[in-house]
């Protein structure tokens, strides 16, 4: 290898890494909001708020929320997934 080659696989590693940190921030980011607002939805709907809507409406946003939380279970059952969710430097 080259002083060049070096320095071009070099930074194209580091490049990689830095994606991979970006990645990671934003499905963390976007985990987070999953779990909040599915807290949000699910004190609302146990607020009563609910009681009026037309019964279609409602099964609606169930089926909605169901599938929401079907992704958070997904989420939560892969340890290797929890572990990069859970990880700080």
């Amino acid at each position: 290898m080259t002083i060049q080659s070096d320095l071009t696989e070099t930074w194209q590693e580091k490049k990689e890494r830095e994606d991979l940190f970006t990645a990671r921030a934003s499905l963390e980011n976007l985990t987070n909001v999953l779990l909040e607002e599915l807290g949000r939805f699910e004190e609302i709907k146990n607020s009563g708020s609910f009681a009026t809507l037309p019964t279609e409406l409602l099964q609606a946003f169930v089926r909605w929320e169901t599938a929401y939380k079907d992704v958070k279970t997904l989420l939560m059952a892969d340890s290797e997934i929890i572990d990069i969710y859970q990880w700080r430097p």
